[in-house]
């Protein structure tokens, strides 16, 4: 019987410890986020924060980079002594560059550039420009014109090619459109006697030279047809195309 009681009076007991530690446990993480949050309150800390970084605009010129630009960035307060070139840094993973001393102006050039240069900004180590170097070793490919003029006769039409502003364009780099504006259709090469279809000849293969010539035919007879190409007062356009740069060489329109 006292046993019992015993027993009784330690489960009484050993629930209010328990209890106790629980209610102690909850106070102290309490308190620890609130002093978590006192500590931290009015902190100006910002994850989207932008780093600090000068107003300078730069202009690719061949292989040099030159300071086309030089204001103030409201969001930053850097002096006239930090704006030196000895805080500029070229991030060299991806290009080169020779970077002028002393203070940053207008019209300082960067030398000897290559590839994609990263410009860094060093007191706070943040890349704030990118610009990218044309390889001098290839250079882009120039895209070479003519003129074009049309002269159409029934259902036929001949294009007389002007001489290229470049010399050796080949005509197998050399692709044509036309297209019938009226119907709003493209025409395609075909022996096929329909509206979206003619004879298209342009020359095969050699340079392009002043006073070739391109003819567009209608695949029937030669006289009139309302169903074939060329249709009687429809505005067409042709246009040719250089395949090597993706440029339009010209283009010219008509009525027939």
């Amino acid at each position: 019987m006292e046993r019992k009681k015993w027993c009784e009076r330690m489960e009484k007991k050993t629930k209010k410890i328990i209890f106790i530690t629980v209610i102690t446990v909850c106070i102290l993480i309490i308190a620890i986020y609130v002093w978590i949050y006192e500590t931290n309150k009015g902190s100006s800390f910002d994850d989207t924060e932008m780093p600090c970084y000068p107003a300078v605009n730069f202009e690719v010129q061949n292989n040099t980079i030159v300071v086309i630009h030089l204001g103030e960035n409201p969001d930053c307060n850097i002096s006239a002594s930090e704006l030196i070139w000895e805080n500029i840094e070229i991030y060299e993973k991806y290009g080169n560059g020779t970077l002028p001393t002393g203070a940053i102006d207008v019209g300082d050039t960067i030398t000897n550039c290559s590839g994609i240069v990263y410009i860094k900004w060093k007191p706070t180590d943040f890349i704030f420009y990118s610009l990218q170097i044309p390889d001098s070793n290839n250079p882009p490919i120039p895209i070479p014109s003519v003129s074009l003029t049309s002269s159409a006769s029934k259902q036929n039409c001949t294009i007389t090619v002007g001489t290229p502003t470049i010399a050796n364009v080949l005509w197998a780099d050399v692709s044509y459109t036309l297209i019938d504006i009226t119907a709003d259709i493209e025409i395609s090469h075909a022996a096929v006697s329909d509206i979206s279809h003619a004879v298209i000849t342009k020359p095969a293969s050699g340079y392009v030279t002043g006073a070739d010539t391109i003819t567009i035919k209608h695949s029937g007879a030669d006289n009139w047809h309302p169903s074939y190409p060329l249709v009687d007062n429809h505005e067409y356009r042709f246009t040719l195309k250089h395949e090597p740069t993706g440029g339009i060489m010209e283009l010219v329109t008509w009525t027939q």
